[in-house]
């Protein structure tokens, strides 16, 4: 009944262009009032279709009510790239329309036409690489490093694999090598290759590493949101072999991130002259480590690395083929990323909350499931004590009840006091269950039910 509801009022939208269509034709119309910007429809070898802001407001709910009979745009299409893109099918659709016959029929021709062309011109990717400027640890990694679809290399080795891949000429290689050395790019007249360096060099010479993120079936903007988050998670994964992954993330940088920043304040207090007011956020780089420590792990954490890839294509795969416990799992190594890099320690400690959550669905989540899931991963019980005095269950009523549920529902009474204690123990323990999870699963990949995780 409800989705009949709807198509009937989805039918009054389209009356409503119509009759504005063939109101406008009349030329008092325009003089009464004129169309707002950009107030033209493209309509292919035809011309354009003059519309106004009657007509743009029904185009949108058009357009959101076909999102919503296409769950799949939801996650392939931002918003307004969705809208852009039902609103662009509206000119060729309307160019087929004769205004003369009955608005009715015409009503229901229209929704067909909009329908096949939407339908059939989705402006997804298949494939697609973004290569972001990267750095991790004090030095350069010698050799690359794959996560499912994140890939951190050496730039020299990004250049060589552009090249055969055909990304880059044999031209272009050399320049960007030299520029990559620390030779300018020799001036150029604005071609279309010069412009195509110019953005690589601009995109990656700061960096120590370059990023490449793969992403399928995504609109152009979301693409480039995917691609980014892809690189941050890829980011997070190695920060979790460390015992406090915010203090590694300190030091790993993204191009398209802030990166480490000065705080430059003026203190005063009356009566004093004071110097200062300047502090740092954020490292140059992450942990110093040998070559042969890092080639150790990346040998010994293969497998690990291969679980965090499968979680990290739930984000940059439109199409992937997950499970509730693997999708689970991907939303809380996001939360755990998000809680890394947020500055304030309270809201830190929601999202990493947020992740003990995901990982205890299969237990209902809430303090009762993040329990159950720590007996089941960690094997501790609600008394054990963790945190000095602290037992698991009060640490999980604190980050879950005090922090947590109190400042979600606008009743947190403790909102100004300092969580920064609070903040290093949820982090921990989420990265101690997220850590377990990913070596359960690693050993049981076929499994699908969240409540494995808990049981």
């Amino acid at each position: 009944m409800g989705a009949g509801v709807l198509v009937v009022e989805i039918y009054s939208s389209f009356r409503k262009i119509l009759n504005e269509l063939k109101r406008l034709q009349a030329p008092s119309a325009l003089e009464q009032k004129t169309p707002a910007f950009p107030g033209l429809i493209a309509a292919g070898p035809e011309g354009s279709i003059l519309v106004n802001e009657e007509i743009e407001k029904e185009i949108r709910v058009i357009a959101d009510w076909l999102r919503d009979h296409r769950p799949a745009t939801k996650a392939q299409y931002r918003v307004k790239e969705w809208r852009a893109a039902v609103r662009k099918a509206f000119g060729p659709a309307l160019m087929q329309i004769d205004l003369d016959f009955p608005v009715e029929d015409n009503s229901h021709k229209l929704k067909k036409l909009i329908e096949a062309t939407v339908d059939a011109t989705q402006e997804v990717i298949a494939l697609h690489f973004t290569t972001i400027g990267c750095t991790l640890f004090e030095k350069p990694l010698v050799g690359p490093l794959a996560i499912g679809p994140v890939l951190f290399e050496p730039k020299d080795v990004w250049l060589n694999r552009a090249r055969e891949s055909g990304q880059l000429s044999g031209d272009n290689h050399s320049r960007l090598k030299d520029a990559f050395a620390g030779h300018p790019l020799p001036k150029a007249p604005e071609t279309v290759q010069h412009l195509f360096e110019r953005t690589i060099v601009d995109a990656l010479l700061q960096s120590q590493l370059v990023c490449t993120v793969e992403t399928r079936n995504f609109a152009p903007e979301m693409t480039k949101t995917r691609a980014i988050v892809g690189a941050r998670l890829g980011q997070a994964a190695i920060a979790l072999l460390w015992q406090l992954p915010s203090k590694t993330l300190e030091g790993f940088h993204l191009s398209v991130d802030h990166g480490r920043r000065l705080i430059r304040t003026v203190p005063y207090v009356p009566g004093k002259q004071t110097i200062g007011g300047l502090h740092s956020v954020g490292t140059s780089h992450g942990p110093s480590i040998e070559s042969d420590d890092w080639d150790r792990i990346v040998v010994g954490w293969r497998n690990y690395f291969d679980v965090a890839g499968r979680m990290i294509a739930c984000w940059t795969d439109a199409h992937a083929q997950a499970s509730d416990l693997l999708r689970n799992m991907a939303a809380a190594l996001w939360f755990i990323w998000e809680g890394c890099r947020d500055e304030n320690d309270l809201m830190a400690v929601v999202k990493f909350t947020s992740a003990l959550e995901q990982l205890s669905q299969g237990a209902g989540g809430k303090s009762g499931g993040i329990m159950r899931l720590a007996a089941a991963r960690l094997g501790l019980e609600p008394n054990d004590k963790i945190a000095g005095e602290k037992t698991l269950k009060q640490v999980v009523e604190l980050i879950y009840s005090d922090a947590r549920s109190r400042t979600l529902h606008g009743n947190n009474p403790f909102l100004n006091h300092d969580w920064s204690e609070v903040r290093v123990l949820s982090e921990s323990l989420t990265r101690h269950c997220l850590v377990a999870c990913m070596d359960w699963f690693e050993q049981n990949p076929t499994a699908t039910d969240p409540k494995c995780l808990v049981a």
